[in-house]
């Protein structure tokens, strides 16, 4: 009897382990979609690959959250019925992804400074300091929107995913200054 008790309470202890694993697990993937308290694994591929180390940008870039409503609004009213900024509505996919930045919700969000290209230094506050500034990266289904800053100018840059599973420069929109 007592050997039925304790293969019982050996049993129900492995199941309890398993479902506290699995919940624990859970609950780390559910993280990492997208719940606004940190970057998700997209944008963090993104930025690895866009600023990482096979990239051909050399210079320190400065990673800096923005309000993201501010540029969107702004980079909107450039929008026309054949494109925006140097970009051509001539596939509709990415028409269809920036009609999405007036729908998508913004949080400030935190990231991991382990999981960040070491060229991105990350300022908290605000800064003047000189050199390229970037926002957090936006990504609506194969396109990426990332707010750019330096002194001299203001601008929204566009990548697009390729098949080779690379972020690719696409066009841009200069929203203030002379690049």
């Amino acid at each position: 009897m007592k050997q039925r008790v304790r293969n019982a309470i050996s049993i129900i202890c492995k199941f309890i382990l398993i479902l506290v694993s699995l919940i624990f697990s859970l609950s780390l993937n559910a993280q990492d979609i997208d719940n606004g308290e940190g970057l998700s694994c997209a944008q963090y591929e993104f930025l690895n690959d866009v600023f990482g180390k096979y990239s051909d940008k050399q210079e320190k870039v400065y990673y800096q959250p923005k309000n993201q409503e501010i540029w969107i609004n702004e980079f909107l009213t450039f929008k026309s019925d054949i494109g925006i900024g140097t970009c051509i509505f001539n596939e509709g996919s990415l028409e269809e992804a920036i009609e999405g930045l007036n729908k998508k919700e913004f949080l400030t969000k935190s990231y991991e400074r382990k999981k960040l290209p070491k060229r991105l230094k990350p300022l908290k506050e605000p800064s003047e300091r000189s050199g390229l500034h970037i926002s957090e990266p936006i990504i609506i289904d194969s396109y990426c929107f990332l707010f750019i800053w330096e002194k001299s100018y203001r601008a929204v840059e566009i990548y697009h995913f390729e098949v080779d599973d690379h972020w690719k420069f696409k066009c841009f929109a200069l929203l203030s200054g002379e690049l």
